[in-house]
Order: C-alpha cells, then structure tokens, then sequence
C-alpha cells in the first residue's frame, strides 16, 4: 500500500481499512535481521509486570485498597489455531 505523503503523522489513514484485507498487522518488535534484540527479554518482563499488578499482598508494592478483578478468556482468532494443535 502506498500512502500520500508519507513522512506526515496522519492517523486518519487508518480508519475503515480492513486490516488483513490490506495486509496491515501490528509488529511491534518487527522481524528478520532487524528484529527487536529485546523481544525475549520484553515479554518476559511484561508477564512479570502483569503479575505484580494482580498480586495481592506484601511486596515490593502497598497492597491495594481494593482487590483487582481478573477475567482470562480466549482470542477468537487463537481457538482455530489452538484447535489443530
């Protein structure tokens, strides 16, 4: 896809684009030889920053006036994938 004026922040572009049908996914850490040398280390520190957030208790942190809630539920997109695993 080409893009009128491309150096010009313009988040406009974005609305009503199908984003597989355009081929657009959000790559954060990118891929390839020029990949993110932190990805590894990034998701694990993600998962330990999640985790002390919903731990409840003494710790490195006050605990909280109020217990958070947490709902795990499964990506749409993810239960085809998972079901041929």
């Amino acid at each position: 896809m080409v893009w009128e004026e491309p150096r010009k922040f313009n988040p406009e572009r974005f609305e009503g684009l199908e984003w597989e049908k355009h081929g657009l996914k959000l790559m954060p850490f990118g891929s390839g030889r020029r990949g993110c040398p932190g990805e590894v280390l990034v998701i694990r520190m993600l998962g330990l920053g999640l985790g002390s957030l919903i731990h409840e208790g003494t710790g490195l942190t006050l605990p909280r006036a109020h217990p958070l809630l947490v709902k795990c539920s499964t990506r749409p997109a993810l239960v085809n994938l998972l079901s041929q695993i």
